[in-house]
């Protein structure tokens, strides 16, 4: 949307060379949200793990490993998504993700320990 070169603002101020980009409420409070949780240590540290476990279950034989044991417990597929600075619902998938795949991690990880 904001992008100065191919974005809506660009397209935009090629028409009205006077107009001024603002952000939306939404992504404001977002961009807020995100900029506290970096602050607050619990938050931080928990999407940090959050983070971590997305580029651990990411590489291609740990992902096989991961569909291979929730196919065995019943789990329904899903993977852990990355999280993103500018979308705060990709960090409530990840949330979700965890909690549903909570005993194949477990199991994967101490597996592997």
């Amino acid at each position: 949307m904001s992008g100065h070169t191919g974005g809506v603002q660009a397209k935009l101020k090629e028409i009205h060379p006077q107009a001024i980009y603002v952000h939306c409420m939404a992504h404001k409070l977002n961009l807020v949200v995100i900029d506290m949780c970096k602050h607050l240590k619990d938050a931080r540290n928990l999407f940090n793990g959050l983070e971590a476990l997305y580029v651990h279950f990411s590489q291609p034989t740990k992902n096989k490993k991961m569909t291979d044991i929730q196919e065995n417990l019943g789990v329904k597929k899903t993977k852990i998504p990355q999280l993103s600075d500018t979308r705060w619902v990709c960090r409530y998938k990840s949330c979700n993700s965890v909690i549903a795949n909570f005993k194949p991690i477990l199991y994967i990880l101490d597996e592997e320990i």
